[in-house]
């Protein structure tokens, strides 16, 4: 039996659902090639459930997927966690060891180190990353300079995913245009994020509703999120989301 554990490690990484579309669509695959009944697939990770983050609907619709898949999920892992490479062991902090064969651990998110030691940045709970406007990606240090990023998302209570990245960015540029022609421009801050799922044989569609708070510069979207499809057509959707999307912003 071969022993496969996906684990992100931190609760702040590239778009939180990837390591739940990885292990489902690791069943699928072996699946296909016919060797699921002589694999094991485990996901360790850092929330109480599976994509706490995005609400009771999609933590009950993920956690009725990975039972149907078999994949089992390990909830709760939080640090220290220690690898010995040599023995092919994960122990977790209270003391369990899980054995494996194949290890796949998710980097978490970090500040990118020339950001490291200036004025832009600023720390929270979640640690240490650029601090900007919520509403327009501004710098809340510096008048001229933006900050759209992964880097700044956590600081506005933003996830560092590409949809609210990609509109912070244009805010940004709204607000620089805005500057340019001397009169004011709306930056048409992200109010909305849809969030695409690939679980190797269905696919899931998620719209989360974002509420600006200028007064606090946070956005409020934990747990707002409700399911717009699940079906293996929204394997297809993110499919077509992510290459159209890619095509037209890169």
């Amino acid at each position: 039996m071969e022993r496969l554990f996906y684990w992100p490690p931190e609760p702040i990484y590239r778009c939180g659902v990837y390591p739940f579309e990885f292990a489902c669509q690791l069943d699928t695959l072996f699946r296909k090639r016919g060797i699921r009944d002589r694999t094991s697939i485990t996901l360790l990770y850092p929330f109480n459930k599976p994509l706490e983050p995005l609400g009771p609907e999609a933590v009950k619709i993920s956690e009725g997927i990975a039972a149907k898949k078999g994949v089992e999920c390990v909830s709760g892992v939080k640090p220290p966690i220690t690898i010995d490479d040599k023995e092919r062991v994960v122990t977790l902090s209270n003391g369990e060891k899980y054995k494996y064969d194949l290890l796949i651990v998710t980097p978490p998110a970090r500040l990118p180190k020339p950001f490291e030691g200036t004025p832009l940045v600023a720390e929270i709970p979640t640690g240490k990353w650029t601090a900007i406007s919520v509403y327009t990606g501004r710098s809340l240090k510096y008048d001229d300079v933006y900050l759209p990023g992964e880097h700044s998302m956590p600081y506005v209570g933003l996830p560092t995913a590409g949809v609210p990245v990609h509109f912070t960015a244009l805010a940004s540029a709204a607000s620089i245009t805005g500057e340019l022609l001397g009169q004011p421009v709306d930056p048409a801050q992200i109010n909305a994020m849809t969030c695409a799922l690939d679980y190797g044989d269905v696919g899931m569609m998620f719209n989360c509703d974002i509420k600006l708070d200028l007064s606090s510069n946070k956005a409020a979207w934990m747990g707002s999120c409700y399911s717009i499809l699940t079906s293996p057509l929204g394997r297809l959707i993110k499919d077509l989301f992510y290459k159209s999307w890619l095509a037209t912003t890169m």
